[in-house]
């Protein structure tokens, strides 16, 4: 593949970066490339200066910033095959951040199982609720009393013996 070169956003004239995830400074004739570090996190980042201010970069927010599309505010840079300094546009992606920690959590654990409601199969946040909030209330109200059973009720019996019956709060019946 080709290797293209954009300006970095917020640096117009002053770097470049390229879909490979190089960056050069365009300072110097012949454009020099940037010396990359990595972070304790296991990133590649470059130092950009602009009007006597030094600001430490990702490589990888700079190439999805030129090169990938779906940027929405609040999103975060996935690396698709996990290797923090592969910056290959096409291995990156914007994603929520949720979606950012799953990716990475159900890849290192294939065993994991996603816990689904068993009634709609809507994917579950809790690993010990085994219904979706709108099938919990189908499947409570399935065992509600009719209003003529519960009108019966408070007649003949006490609040606290109907609360009994119906295994609620007497709050609930009042």
């Amino acid at each position: 593949m080709k290797e293209i070169w954009k300006d970095v956003q917020g640096y117009e004239g002053l770097y470049q970066v390229s879909n490979d995830g190089d960056v050069i400074s365009l300072r110097f004739d012949p454009p020099k490339h940037i010396y990359q570090t990595i972070t304790n996190s296991g990133y590649k980042q470059v130092i950009l200066f602009k009007n006597g201010r030094k600001e430490r970069v990702g490589v990888h927010i700079l190439v999805a910033q030129a090169f990938v599309d779906g940027w929405f505010e609040g999103a975060e840079v996935n690396h698709k095959d996990l290797n923090k300094i592969n910056n290959v546009a096409e291995n990156l992606e914007w994603v929520a951040h949720s979606q950012n920690q799953k990716h990475q959590y159900y890849l290192y654990h294939p065993e994991y199982k996603v816990n689904c409601c068993r009634v709609c199969g809507k994917e579950l946040t809790s690993q010990t609720a085994k219904y979706c909030l709108s099938c919990l209330v189908e499947k409570r109200r399935e065992l509600w009393p009719t209003k003529e059973e519960l009108e019966h009720d408070i007649r003949y019996f006490s609040i606290m013996e109907i609360s009994r019956k119906y295994n609620c709060s007497d709050n609930m019946i009042r």
